[in-house]
This record gives structure tokens, sequence and C-alpha cells, in this order.
């Protein structure tokens, strides 16, 4: 008798440590997405130290985020994630102030502005997309029901990557 208690505890425990571990998987899984859909927002977090993922391709090789250049300046760039190399940057003539109250949103374009509303850069897309991906490729782009309305490729930054195009 008390065998089957011990292995009915024993069972318990096991599928209540399995749910945990499931449940927890499944939350990193959701923490960075593979699109932004229009109303999305995000402010960096005052805890990250170097880089805040917010957008990943599908093989998490590539990633968008806020990258901390120093204590008090960031940087939205798509980077490398092995190497956390910049490959592409937004505004890669001046960086934005680390701030809680620095937002980026995607409302049809991607927008980072300050705690004032003023924007400091905007990916200007001519139309309104309908969401935000990052291709296996490093290129970010736009799109309204899949057509690409605008792509970080044709803004090239400091780095060219394999397959980049460029349009003249």
């Amino acid at each position: 008798m008390e065998k089957k208690a011990v292995n009915s505890a024993t069972r318990s425990l096991a599928t209540q440590l399995l749910f945990l571990i499931s449940s927890i998987l499944y939350a990193c899984a959701l923490a960075t997405s593979q699109e932004l859909l229009t109303g999305f927002k995000a402010s960096p977090s005052s805890s990250v130290s170097s880089f805040q993922s917010l957008l990943n391709d599908s093989t998490s090789t590539f990633s968008l985020g806020f990258l901390r250049a120093n204590q008090t300046q960031l940087a939205l760039t798509v980077v490398h994630l092995p190497s956390l190399q910049p490959l592409w940057q937004a505004n890669p003539t001046s960086s934005f102030r680390w701030s809680d109250k620095t937002q980026l949103f995607f409302n049809g374009s991607l927008v980072m502005s300050d705690p004032h509303t003023r924007s400091f850069w905007s990916s200007g897309a001519s139309q309104q997309g309908d969401k935000v991906v990052l291709l296996n490729s490093s290129n970010l782009q736009i799109l309204q029901k899949q057509q690409v309305l605008w792509q970080s490729f044709d803004f090239p930054t400091s780095t060219l990557v394999e397959n980049q195009s460029f349009h003249l």
C-alpha cells in the first residue's frame, strides 16, 4: 500500500515538473517573435546591459533589437546573434537616448520616438504595412499582404552581407 502511495506521489511530482518545464520553454519561445504586427510597441529595458532582442529570423541567427552603445545611448540594429555584430542600423549617423520612455512602434512604418513623441527615425514606408519580418538573410522588411514596401537592404549601413542587392 505504501509503495502505491509513493509511486502516485512521484508520478504527480513528475507531471508537475514536466508541466513547469514545458511552460518555461513555451514562454522562452514566445519571448522573441518572428513578426511584428501593426500596433507593436517596445521600449528599452533598464535591466538590459547590451542587446534587447525584439524580432528574430526563423533560424535565430539574426535579430532586430535595441543595442546599448554605452550607458546612455542606444541603436536600433539588426545583429548577427552568435557574434553580436551589428549588420544594419536605423539612422546610423546618430544614436538615441537609452530610456524607458524612448519607444519603437509599428503603425504601418517603423518609428523611433522620444518621450515628447518627437520622431528620431522612421522607415518612411510610402504605404502602410501590416507586418515587419526579418529574413534569414538579415534583411528587415515591412510587408503589406506579402508585398515588400520597405527593406533594410535598400538602406545599407557599414556592413554588407551575402546576397544583398542594390537598386540603382
